[in-house]
């Protein structure tokens, strides 16, 4: 069973909220190839997803941690992925949320730049 269906079968995510993740997984599957970092940033958006459907805030990131996400040299990158997948699940995330999307997003680039 993978992260999805566990998450969807536990009630902790509803059906929409799994298939939305199911396409930003397959969005970045195509681009990045499958990483075990692709597969826990589609469970953290799937995370991300349930609490904007149930109206939950998060607490957000210092403001050092938010500059030095700014700062990165892949932001740019990553923040038009972020708007890609956004638009791919009409999700409309916070902007609490979104630095912390971001923050994996910064991941998966590095990761990939490593390859």
């Amino acid at each position: 069973m993978d992260r999805l269906e566990l998450l969807l079968s536990s009630g902790l995510i509803a059906q929409d909220t799994c298939e939305k993740a199911r396409k930003v997984d397959a969005c970045l599957t195509e681009r990045f190839g499958w990483s075990e970092k692709i597969e826990m940033f589609v469970t953290h958006y799937a995370m991300a997803l349930e609490r904007r459907q149930n109206e939950e805030v998060i607490e957000g990131l210092h403001e050092e941690a938010v500059a030095e996400i700014y700062k990165n040299p892949d932001f740019e990158i990553c923040r038009l992925l972020l708007e890609e997948l956004e638009s791919l699940t009409a999700s409309g995330l916070s902007a609490t949320e979104e630095q912390f999307i971001l923050i994996h997003l910064l991941n998966i680039v590095n990761e990939n730049k490593n390859k």
